[in-house]
């Protein structure tokens, strides 16, 4: 079972998780057992920048696409479920 949000998480981004859930809930109703969201959080700059240059290939191709950076020694850490995933489930490009 996912962890709750800790006590220092800062309060914008407690406020953004608390709208996500709100917004999941609306759109799926009934059919939404739970919701769990990945972090970590980022600052909204670098996202935005990802989802721009991401957007019209995405509308091009009608797929959605998704990329997180990560530092060299983050992925070099093969102790993180998350490197587990990326190797196992990404592809190089």
């Amino acid at each position: 079972m996912p962890a709750p949000l800790p006590d220092s998480t800062p309060p914008r981004v407690r406020d953004a998780v608390a709208e996500a859930k709100v917004q999941l809930e609306a759109l799926y109703g009934d059919r939404l057992a739970r919701v769990v969201l990945r972090g970590p959080y980022r600052a909204y700059a670098e996202t935005k920048r990802i989802t721009e240059a991401l957007f019209d290939l995405e509308l091009a191709y009608d797929l959605s696409l998704a990329a997180q950076p990560y530092s060299e020694a983050e992925v070099a850490d093969t102790g993180r479920p998350l490197v587990w995933n990326v190797e196992r489930e990404g592809v190089a490009v």
